[in-house]
């Protein structure tokens, strides 16, 4: 016995001896504090929740040097409803510049289930230092005290410091995941063992097999458990948790009226569901069931994150899972993948097939089908000039139909009723028309469009006339057609009720709220003639990558403004494909966020995404679009300006490139992070570029304008302003 308390003491006492050296080498060795700098690129401020008793919060590391370092963005703090929890936010200034804290403070605060709250009002923060040494750490405590409404489940909370330092002033955000335990909580699994058991489908569709899969593979992900998976018709004793639809499941009754996509989370002392109206309905209700439960965050096709819990515990009751846009979807470049758009629920755009992911909605045809395309200009204008307008060509080499010509409206009805035939799969026909807002002048197309007051008049002709025959044979089947965002609606013809009207932003000035540019005005105006409604936004300037519009805070509270209004189909046009603008990840992920509850905070998205793809760098990336909205917000720039003085004059370039490149330094070698960001900056060097006076150009700028393309072309840009790569370069060259 006394040579096991011997043991004990030696160990003890070798174990504080280490910490204090580690403590001392850091505290006093100066070199030691700038290493971490250099590896957390500066860092002026760093945040660290820790829970009441004292212990670091679970996603958080102790690092064997003797500091913290917050490892992602969030940190979740369990309490009883009506329960006032205790947290301490540490605030560590750990660059090479002194502290002065100007504001701490919580801007949001929102729940999958209650939607979003006034923050100040359950969140307090007591008093802190003013003032932070470089090297030291400042503690403000800070307690949440969650109201008798206030229903049990995840929480969601962004805490914001403003600090100023020697260079200037900094923001840095942090988020904070709050769970609200009810009377009944069910644990999932503990230290990496669970008494639950998978059941499938004896013969599941493949994407009820996706869904188990990535339910299993996200649970050992986060806890270290390894959950057994069997058959329906396999014997089997214990907890079940039940993954698919047309099993005998709990929520058969509530899901039954419902559409094709709602989901059920259903959950008790023994059993978990997790089903729906059809395959997207199952799989909608597992990633909300392990975004809620898990932590998942799916930032891109290939950025993913997930809370690690030596436990998870579970709210007993039943959810109902509901996207409030029927339609949402990407319809180019980041977010028009699988692998993003499911975790993200996103059902239309430029998807493909994917039965293992549920599928998109399904059309006859291209979702960007023109009426070109069901009269092709190179086999009728010449043999069939009456088929067109005097117009001769619009602005992509197409002809321009005369949509009130009786033999045009007879053959696209017959090729559309053609598509159809024998098809019961098909959602949609699209019949996009390009030049709607500039139409066919011949008498006849002027008549009509002067009696309806609108030069959609003609266009609405035709498309009802479609639907007519399309309504006749094929029920639940919606024409869908798109409108420039400006034009007025028809005062005679209304849209018939299965017509689909997608409004485009294309003629509206992007960046900029709904509410005051007019778009929500047209919006509204339509909504009351239309029994099917849907927007495009168009979320970059059309072919051009180095074109700063957008900010993506407003593009997410626009999205709010239109399902306010009524808007039931929501496509984004353009998120940052090889054509398109800078933080297009960044604009795909808000958008997908919001479109499926437009009640999220734009800004709780915006931070997530942020922090998930740039880690530590996000503070500096965040700093980066805060610093280009306000400039954009006071030059107010054309679309066609790009990249140009107009924005970036050379003291707001500097201060970005600054910015930057302590973002670079802060991504610690992550190779993702790096190329991400590297990528978003881009626009910078260009306009670093452009800004050279001709007669300060030598050999050394000749090669940086070729190491800038070669790096431009590795990213897989293909335009810059709207032109070929070639005609810029020789354009930037000739001055």
């Amino acid at each position: 016995m006394k040579k096991k308390s011997l043991l004990y003491a030696l160990l003890g006492g070798a174990a504080v001896l280490i910490c204090a050296a580690a403590l001392i080498l850091f505290v006093i060795n100066p070199a030691l504090r700038e290493k971490y700098a250099d590896t957390c690129g500066t860092g002026e401020v760093h945040l660290f929740l820790r829970e009441g008793k004292g212990h670091l919060a679970a996603d958080g590391r102790f690092l064997p040097v003797g500091y913290y370092r917050e490892t992602t963005p969030s940190r979740e703090i369990t309490l009883s409803v009506g329960e006032t929890g205790e947290m301490t936010l540490w605030i560590w200034a750990c660059g090479t510049s002194d502290l002065e804290i100007t504001d701490v403070s919580a801007q949001a605060l929102w729940s999958p289930t209650d939607g979003q709250r006034d923050a100040a009002e359950h969140i307090r923060f007591g008093a802190y230092e003013k003032k932070i040494a470089v090297g030291e750490a400042g503690l403000v405590r800070l307690s949440f005290t969650p109201d008798a409404e206030m229903t049990a489940g995840l929480w969601r909370a962004l805490i914001s410091v403003t600090a100023k330092t020697a260079a200037g002033e900094e923001r840095r955000t942090y988020a904070v995941d709050i769970r609200l335990q009810g009377e009944t909580n069910v644990v999932l699994c503990r230290g990496g063992s669970t008494e639950w058991t998978v059941v499938e489908r004896d013969e599941p569709t493949a994407a009820e097999r996706a869904a188990v899969d990535v339910f299993v593979s996200t649970v050992e992900k986060v806890s270290g458990c390894k959950l057994n998976v069997r058959k329906e018709s396999e014997p089997g004793r214990g907890k079940e948790i039940i993954i698919g639809y047309g099993s005998d499941t709990a929520g058969d009754d509530e899901i039954a009226a419902m559409s094709s996509e709602y989901g059920y989370i259903g959950i008790s002392l023994d059993r978990i569901t997790l089903t729906g109206t059809g395959d997207r309905g199952t799989l909608c209700a597992v990633y909300t069931f392990l975004e809620e439960y898990c932590g998942l965050r799916q930032f891109t096709d290939r950025i993913s994150v997930q809370s690690e819990k030596r436990k998870i515990v579970l709210q007993a009751g039943t959810q109902i899972v509901v996207p409030d846009f029927g339609q949402r979807g990407v319809l180019s470049g980041e977010g028009n993948t699988w692998a993003f758009a499911m975790p993200n629920m996103l059902n239309a755009g430029g998807l493909k097939d994917g039965t293992k992911y549920g599928g998109s909605i399904t059309y006859s045809g291209d979702a960007q089908q023109t009426l070109e395309s069901l009269i092709p200009s190179n086999q009728y204008y010449y043999a069939n000039r009456a088929f067109y307008s005097s117009r001769d060509i619009s602005s992509d080499g197409l002809r321009q139909l005369c949509l009130s010509n009786p033999e045009v409206i007879s053959r696209i009805t017959d090729k559309v009723l053609a598509t159809l035939d024998g098809s019961s799969l098909v959602q949609r026909v699209s019949l996009r028309h390009i030049g709607c807002d500039t139409p066919c002048s011949c008498a006849n197309c002027a008549a009509i469009n002067a009696q309806e007051k609108s030069p959609a008049g003609t266009y609405i002709r035709l498309v009802n006339f479609v639907a007519e025959k399309v309504a006749e044979n094929y029920s639940g089947v919606l024409l869908e057609i798109e409108l420039i965002g400006a034009a007025c609606t028809p005062t005679v013809t209304l849209p018939a009720e299965n017509v689909l009207v997608m409004l485009s932003d294309a003629g509206t000035t992007r960046g900029e709220n709904y509410g005051e540019n007019g778009f929500i005005s047209t919006v509204r105006a339509w909504r009351k003639n239309t029994s099917h409604l849907g927007a495009v936004l168009h979320i970059y300037a059309d072919g051009q990558y180095l074109c700063p519009v957008t900010d993506a805070v407003t593009l997410g509270e626009n999205i709010r403004l239109l399902y306010d209004a009524g808007v039931e189909a929501c496509i984004f046009a353009g998120c940052g494909s090889v054509t398109g603008a800078e933080f297009g990840g960044l604009k795909a992920y808000v958008a997908a966020r919001v479109a499926r509850n437009a009640d999220y905070p734009a800004v709780l998205a915006v931070h997530d995404y942020l922090y998930g793809v740039f880690g530590a760098a996000g503070g500096y990336v965040s700093d980066w679009l805060d610093m280009l909205s306000a400039q954009l917000a006071a030059k107010k720039p054309t679309v066609e300006a790009g990249v140009s003085a107009a924005v970036y004059d050379s003291d707001f370039l500097e201060k970005g490139l600054a910015l930057l490149d302590k973002a670079e330094r802060g991504c610690g070698g992550d190779g993702e992070c790096l190329y991400r960001l590297r990528r978003e900056k881009l626009p910078l060097r260009w306009a670093e570029l452009c800004l050279v006076p001709a007669a300060e150009w030598d050999e050394f700028f000749i090669a940086e304008v070729e190491r800038f393309f070669a790096d431009v072309e590795h990213y897989g840009i293909t335009s810059l302003t709207g032109d070929r790569l070639s005609a810029e370069k020789a354009a930037l060259l000739a001055g």
